[in-house]
């Protein structure tokens, strides 16, 4: 039986390295919440569809204010030192992300697929937390996808490590562009917890390779 155990000083270091993010990940939702309240408040004469819009923003932002307070929960999961006790496959574990991205991927026309083969070792994870990051990665790349694009999911097994690599098409307007990374800072956060990592690379292809990988427990 596995069991997912993170030193103080491991804890520590972490926290140093991702403070930066975390506070920009809480302070650039919160500026917009702010500003654009006070637009709405500041102007009486405000036309009525700004206004509307101006709402539209506050409510997009203060949900993203709410997923985050949700990978914070998802967070701690993975620093209790509780055993796991329940392997799943990887399959489910995609296709549950895959459900969850859905209606975000339709509107942008983007189709998720994956060849995820049957004969991969089931994962010892505690799944919320896995799907959690797919969950992730996934809106991060279809945000930036062009539309009637392909989001491709491949995993295979190396060494004492599942590694999931997710392909992406990627506009010429985001190509070389920081804005992709920032909504994945919080993610590689989370995966570090886990002993894992988070790479994302540029192929000349105007792809995105989001490489994923994670200790398999015993």
């Amino acid at each position: 039986m596995s069991s997912v155990s993170i030193s103080a000083t491991t804890l520590a270091r972490l926290r140093g390295e991702e403070l930066s993010h975390i506070s920009h990940a809480l302070r650039s939702p919160l500026t917009s919440i702010v500003g654009f309240a006070d637009a709405i408040l500041s102007d009486p004469a405000l036309a009525r569809d700004q206004k509307e819009e101006f709402v539209r923003i506050i409510k997009a932002e203060g949900e993203r204010l709410s997923r985050f307070v949700d990978e914070l929960m998802y967070a701690s999961i993975a620093t209790r030192e509780a055993p796991l006790t329940q392997h799943w496959d990887v399959a489910t574990v995609v296709a549950s992300a895959f459900h969850n991205v859905s209606l975000s991927a339709a509107s942008r026309s983007v189709a998720l697929r994956h060849d995820i083969s049957s004969s991969l070792p089931r994962l010892f994870l505690e799944k919320e937390f896995a799907t959690r990051i797919l969950d992730n990665i996934l809106t991060n790349a279809i945000r930036y996808a062009p539309e009637h694009s392909e989001i491709l999911v491949h995993a295979d097994i190396s060494g004492s490590d599942l590694i999931v690599n997710i392909h992406a098409p990627r506009t010429q307007a985001t190509a070389g562009s920081d804005a992709s990374q920032v909504g994945l800072a919080r993610t590689r956060y989370l995966v570090s917890l886990y002993g894992g990592s988070l790479q994302v690379e540029q192929s000349q292809a105007d792809e995105t390779i989001m490489t994923l990988r994670l200790p398999l427990g015993n």
